[in-house]
């Protein structure tokens, strides 16, 4: 099965163990239920939550799809499609996949939904007259387990390049999917000499608001250690390696962290 990650988390009583993670992130609020990967094109960003834009903040992340449509989109657990949409602008063709933990899972700039949920679509839009439709379907009309092909992916939409744009929302439709890259930065502390730390990539105002609302802020990162290696003329010089990926669950000077 394609889990969204799975890595050697290290936990504060400095014992390592297996455990498979929902989410491909440095940041998020909650550990839930395991989840898979939505696509088959690769685990890669070309946009992640929380980024500022002229039309607002970016609640969501957007994978790639090498460039291209009409690759598999999946259930990333078993649920129902609860809603449909379909308009020109903002997330184009789209779908709404309540799952049995209460989350929703949105899926946007679709080229298409799965063949019985595409033949629905039509019977709305020639019942309206309109391309343009948003309804809702009923639990037992539109069911689907994990892994199950429900549509695949576009560039619908207010997109500019073919990538899927998905979130997970909780019960009361607040997305909850959280993922950020880092920056270096300098930190200013009150005690000591200033240093450089990893610090969450996003506007400050959105950062800080994000961090003091989440229960969880890990730091994901390698494992460095070095090696001897012998060079030109014979001599040994030291190289530094990347070992294990593992995720920090406290804060440490080099970086921030979070975990109540």
């Amino acid at each position: 099965m394609n889990q969204l990650f799975e890595i050697n988390l290290t936990v504060p009583s400095n014992t390592t163990i297996m455990k498979k993670i929902s989410l491909l992130l440095l940041f998020f609020p909650l550990l839930s239920q395991e989840y898979i990967w939505p696509t088959n094109t690769g685990k890669h960003l070309s946009s992640n939550f929380g980024e500022f834009r002229t039309t607002g903040y970016h609640l969501g992340v957007d994978m790639k799809t090498k460039g291209t449509e009409g690759h598999p989109i999946y259930a990333v657990s078993d649920g129902y499609v609860s809603r449909v949409v379909t308009n020109y602008s903002g997330f184009g063709k789209a779908l709404y996949l309540s799952m049995k933990d209460g989350k929703t899972a949105v899926y946007a700039h679709l080229s298409k939904f799965s063949d019985k949920l595409e033949e629905r679509l039509k019977e709305e839009q020639e019942k309206s007259q309109s391309y343009l439709t948003n309804f809702y379907l009923t639990p037992n009309e539109f069911p689907f387990i994990q892994n199950d092909i429900i549509a695949y992916s576009g560039n619908s939409g207010f997109s500019f390049g073919p990538h899927l744009h998905f979130e997970i929302r909780d019960e009361k439709g607040m997305t909850i999917l959280q993922i950020a890259h880092n920056q270096i930065k300098r930190f200013e502390s009150p005690e000591i000499e200033a240093y450089d730390r990893h610090e969450l990539k996003l506007h400050r105002k959105a950062g800080d608001l994000i961090l003091e609302h989440s229960d969880c802020c890990f730091f994901a990162n390698f494992k460095l250690g070095t090696v001897k290696v012998q060079g030109k003329g014979g001599q040994m010089t030291t190289k530094a390696i990347a070992g294990d990926r593992v995720i920090y669950t406290v804060e440490k000077p080099a970086f921030l962290a979070k975990n109540r």
